[in-house]
């Protein structure tokens, strides 16, 4: 069992394979194997002379992917915990989102909070300044290189150290911070790459979703480095604003391997216009996952419709399921099936608390299927991966 350090140092050893961040402007940064390993290790040497240790809480409110996810890697190396936070998406709810920094920051006890140039005067400003919080609010380019760094990694981090506090989402109460250790991360990411996604070096993932959040964080940050996987890191944002660009990338960097929430895949099959997707070849792709909100079977079976004639397989889908408190994945469906969908009785299952089947056929492929009243499906869950 390998820790999140070991991968990133013996990743190390292949220079023909990198990671790709697309910034806010559209500009790439191509990161290879070695740079993660290096630039790790600079910026854990810079976050040291900043006067953290192992086993200290250093916040992250970083935009951009690159930033975040290379100051996330120093971190782990450091053997510091890294505390992701989201950014502020708008000004109008700005007194809610410091209360939930501000209440992060005491919870995790983050003595130094990393932001960007832009964001730094609000957050001091308005967010860490009240309420009695002690993180000290440094910009990124002080954690991209500091003095006298010699090229050594710092003192080992074991498999029981902690990596990082994964905050829940907070919907029904204040978020609570899930420890996560590199034994959790090594353990997950090892049954999500290779039990679950069969993963080989040959795939490609590609990924928009918020790297604050753990199905964005160790579904492409941690997991893909495990099994030698290339990632595409879109922002967030722009695939709100352009959905065509989550599919677009897949169609440009030959993506094997995405993950989306059910909102994605229903904005895509409505917003992507013929236009736009005249030109993708979407046959790369063999496991388009689906979890972190409700599943809704007919959602998912328009967008195989929508997308067909582009070559997407009806075996890419993958519904799956998961929480924060168990790292991130609990379960996926078979990677090589087609969508299918179990109905079980709600009722009788509440009373027998056991899923029980209707009289109904048991599996349904036909995308004009629809769920008759006190039924439910397997693919509709909960919640997904995050």
């Amino acid at each position: 069992m390998r820790t999140f350090i070991d991968v990133l140092r013996e990743n190390a050893q292949h220079a023909d394979r990198a990671v790709t961040f697309v910034r806010a402007n559209g500009q790439e940064r191509v990161v290879s194997f070695p740079d993660l390993w290096l630039e790790a290790r600079r910026r854990a040497h810079a976050l040291s002379s900043l006067g953290l240790r192992k086993g200290d809480r250093v916040a992250l409110i970083l935009p951009e992917p690159d930033e975040f996810v290379l100051t996330f890697m120093a971190a782990l190396t450091l053997g510091a915990a890294a505390v992701p936070i989201y950014p502020p998406q708008t000004l109008a709810k700005l007194e809610a989102y410091g209360d939930t920094v501000r209440h992060v920051l005491r919870a995790s006890g983050a003595k130094v909070l990393v932001t960007s140039d832009v964001l730094r005067p609000m957050i001091e400003e308005h967010l860490v300044d009240v309420g009695g919080t002690e993180a000290k609010v440094v910009v990124e380019r002080e954690v991209r290189e500091a003095p006298g760094f010699d090229g050594q990694a710092p003192e080992p981090v074991a498999l029981g150290d902690l990596a990082f506090l994964q905050f829940t989402s907070g919907s029904t109460s204040r978020p609570k911070g899930v420890m996560v250790t590199h034994e959790n991360l090594s353990v997950n990411s090892h049954a999500i790459m290779f039990d679950g996604l069969r993963s080989t070096p040959e795939d490609r993932g590609v990924s928009w979703l918020p790297l604050y959040h753990d199905m964005g964080l160790i579904g492409f940050v941690v997991a893909p480095l495990y099994a030698l996987v290339q990632v595409m890191f879109l922002p967030t944002m722009a695939f709100i604003r352009r959905p065509s660009l989550w599919l677009d990338a897949i169609h440009r960097f030959r993506g094997t391997i995405t993950f989306a929430p059910n909102f994605a895949f229903a904005l895509a099959t409505r917003a992507v216009t013929p236009a736009q997707s005249a030109s993708w070849d979407l046959s790369c792709m063999r496991a388009l996952g689906c979890g972190a909100e409700p599943i809704q079977p007919d959602v998912l079976r328009a967008f195989l419709d929508r997308f067909a004639e582009r070559g997407l397989a009806p075996e890419s889908v993958l519904p799956s399921y998961g929480m924060a408190e168990a790292t991130l994945a609990i379960s996926f469906s078979d990677v090589s099936a087609k969508l299918r969908t179990d109905r079980v009785d709600a009722a009788a299952s509440a009373e027998a608390r056991r899923a029980g089947r209707t009289a109904a056929p048991r599996w349904s492929s036909s995308p004009a299927a629809s769920l008759s009243p006190g039924t439910r499906s397997r693919s509709s869950r909960p919640r997904g991966p995050g």
